[in-house]
């Protein structure tokens, strides 16, 4: 997860069979942020009213056998933007080689992942975006 500025904010590593719309692997990102987290469509979850209830708001594209529901115009501006974390997953595969999958341990496999991910905070060149004036305060927001 990243915030606006694209500094790494939570991360989880899972198997591969899992999920990361998966529903324990949501509480555990967002238990402890607020505001918006926004996701594509596969983040329809039965737990939108639980987060809610904690001070997230899950915003994802509206499915075409799902009922529109409203967004306001800065919430449709993050969404619009939600494509800045495919440039992140992008800098880490090409800037930080994070896909090298050849170790013959798995302590070197961990070593490497957390050293590309303490990398990429330093990175100068993070992608990010500014948030537009549309009301006196901005929500924080989180991208997967």
């Amino acid at each position: 997860m990243i915030n606006n500025w694209g500094e790494i904010v939570a991360f989880d590593l899972t198997a591969a069979h899992v999920a990361d719309n998966n529903e324990p692997v949501l509480e555990k990102l967002l238990s402890h942020l607020k505001g918006i987290c926004l996701g594509d469509k596969g983040y329809l979850t039965k737990l939108w009213e639980y987060f809610y209830e904690k001070g997230i708001k899950i915003v994802h594209k509206i499915r075409k056998n799902i009922r529109n529901k409203l967004l306001s115009v800065s919430e449709k501006y993050y969404l619009a933007k939600r494509g800045m974390i495919e440039s992140v997953n992008d800098i880490l595969d090409s800037v930080f080689d994070l896909t090298h999958s050849r170790h013959r341990k798995p302590e070197n496999a961990f070593c490497h992942i957390f050293s590309c991910l303490i990398a990429y905070q330093f990175y100068p060149n993070k992608p990010l975006f500014v948030l537009p004036k549309m009301h006196k305060t901005n929500p924080k927001f989180t991208l997967i």
